[in-house]
C-alpha cells in the first residue's frame, strides 16, 4: 500500500513481561490483603502470580480468587487488585532492563502507546514510578474499557488517528490480539511468553528498534 504524508506510524506496546517485571510486587501485594481478610500469610505464590499474566481482570478473578474462596473470592480479588496500583504507586514497578533507553530512542521518532488488559490505574502507576511517563502519549487498559485486547487496540488507534503501528508484546495473547488488530507483531522473547509463528523476535528491549526500522521500510 503507498504510503501518505498523511499517514501516523506508531508502536503499541503491552505492559506486564514487555516493559514491566512486576511480579514479584503483585505477589507480596496480594498476600497483603489476603492476609489482611482471612489471617494467611501466603496464599497466592510467585507461580500463582504468573499464570495469570496478560489475562483480563475479571479472568484472573475467576481463576485465581473465586476458584480457591468461591463467591466471596469476588470481593477478594477486587480489593487485591485495586491494592496492588496502590502498592506499585507506592513501591514503585521494576522495568526491564533496556526498556528505558528503547523507549527514549523511539519516542524520538515514533508516538509510543500502551494496550493492557491491567486494572484501572495500574498503567499510570508503573509509568509515573519508573520515569517513563514523558514517552508515551497514550494507552488503554482493559479497567478503562473492558473489551478484548484486540479491541482496545483497534479503538485506541482510532482515537488517536494512527494508520500505521506495530504492537509489541510478550505472550501468545498479545500476537493473536494484533493479527485480529491487523497490525505487524514484534515478540518481546525476553518476556514472560512463548509465542509461535511471530515472524519478529526481540531477544533483548534495544533489538525492538532495528525490527520497528526493518517493518515500517518494509510496508
Amino acid at each position: 500500500m503507498a504510503k501518505t504524508k498523511n499517514e501516523k506510524a506508531a508502536i503499541i506496546f503491552d505492559l506486564d513481561g514487555t516493559l514491566v517485571d512486576n511480579r514479584k510486587a503483585i505477589q507480596k501485594s496480594w498476600n497483603a490483603v489476603m492476609n489482611a481478610l482471612t489471617g494467611k500469610s501466603h496464599t497466592f505464590s510467585l507461580a500463582d502470580v504468573e499464570s495469570s499474566m496478560g489475562l483480563p481482570m475479571d479472568e484472573i478473578v475467576a481463576h485465581l480468587f473465586i476458584s480457591r474462596f468461591g463467591e466471596p473470592g469476588r470481593i477478594f480479588g477486587e480489593k487485591a487488585l485495586a491494592y496492588e496500583v496502590n502498592y506499585i504507586k507506592t513501591t514503585g514497578a521494576n522495568p526491564v532492563r533496556g526498556v528505558g533507553g528503547l523507549l527514549k530512542k523511539l519516542s524520538s521518532k515514533y508516538p509510543l502507546y500502551i494496550v493492557s488488559n491491567c486494572q484501572k490505574g495500574y498503567i499510570d502507576a508503573c509509568l509515573s514510578s519508573t520515569g517513563f511517563s514523558p514517552f508515551i502519549k497514550g494507552h488503554v487498559s482493559w479497567g478503562e474499557s473492558p473489551r478484548t485486547k484486540a479491541e482496545n487496540i483497534v479503538l485506541l488507534c482510532q482515537q488517536e488517528g494512527l494508520t500505521r503501528a506495530i504492537y509489541v508484546g510478550d505472550t501468545s495473547l498479545d500476537f493473536e490480539s494484533a493479527s485480529l488488530a491487523g497490525l505487524p507483531f514484534i515478540h518481546a522473547a525476553y518476556g514472560f511468553g512463548e509465542v509461535k509463528g511471530a515472524m519478529y523476535k526481540a531477544a533483548k528491549p534495544m533489538d525492538i528498534a532495528s525490527l520497528v526500522k526493518e517493518i515500517f521500510s518494509g510496508e
